[in-house]
């Protein structure tokens, strides 16, 4: 069994050059711009509107050269894309994603619209940052999860 928290099932071939393009700018800003200037600017993506609760992040705590390379190295630019996987895996699979967070929803729902084994769960008022937006919710939805596999 897996859970699967605000994840990228992957992209198509022809959007992977685009994303790592931008992986590659995002990794070289986390070297040279102020942690202040970058964090508010890495928010307002998207992918995070609508999440509730941001996580305090210091500088100190960080290896800014590590954030970099983990940008670029783990860059869904990199990764196959796992939708045919998802729709033939024969394992039970809660994928959580935040009510806010549209574009990954659409995409929970439309994979576990294909396979009866995957069970798609949208927090309510929560964003792509489902455990820091709802950490109670979250952890009853997993814990219902986790009891229902026994």
């Amino acid at each position: 069994a897996a859970v699967i928290i605000s994840a990228n099932a992957g992209l198509p071939k022809s959007e992977r050059a685009s994303r790592l393009k931008n992986d590659e700018r995002w990794a070289q800003l986390f070297l040279t711009e102020s942690f202040e200037w970058l964090l508010g600017e890495w928010n307002k993506q998207p992918v995070f509107a609508g999440s509730i609760n941001e996580p305090e992040r210091f500088e100190k705590d960080y290896d800014r050269r590590q954030l970099s390379e983990s940008l670029f190295r783990w860059s869904v630019g990199h990764q196959e894309d796992f939708h045919p996987f998802l729709r033939e895996i024969e394992k039970p699979i809660l994928w959580v994603t935040g009510e806010e967070d549209t574009r990954y929803v659409q995409m929970a729902q439309k994979i576990a619209a294909d396979n009866s084994n995957i069970q798609s769960c949208v927090i309510e008022k929560s964003g792509h940052r489902v455990i820091f937006d709802q950490p109670e919710v979250f952890g009853k939805k997993l814990a219902g999860f986790l009891t229902y596999l026994k």
